[in-house]
């Protein structure tokens, strides 16, 4: 029964155009490395620990320390350095926000 009720659900979901994305916005002062992109999940250095953040995740604003993010979209992954900066997550529009001083990617 749960899963004809998941299903159903997955399905409403898909007809009114709602996805299971999270949709990311990453920035620096110089440049605007995503805007709005959809992607799976993104990992992030915070200064308490790192997390990841999905679709569906619970509201949050993080401060985030010198590290690696992490970008997942389907198989493939792409990593960035951020030196520091903040997370965003607002779950209403499923967009997030990641704002630093400095972001390069890591080849």
């Amino acid at each position: 029964m749960a899963l004809r009720a998941a299903r159903a659900l997955r399905f409403a979901a898909d007809a009114a155009g709602v996805t299971n994305r999270l949709m990311l916005s990453m920035c620096s002062p110089s440049e605007a490395i995503f805007v709005k992109k959809p992607v799976d999940s993104v990992t992030v250095p915070g200064t308490e620990g790192t997390f990841t953040v999905t679709n569906n995740h619970s509201l949050i604003v993080s401060q985030l320390k010198a590290g690696v993010i992490t970008v997942r979209d389907g198989s493939e992954s792409k990593d960035f350095f951020v030196s520091d900066g903040f997370l965003f997550f607002n779950h209403p529009t499923d967009s997030s926000g990641c704002c630093a001083a400095e972001i390069s990617a890591v080849e």
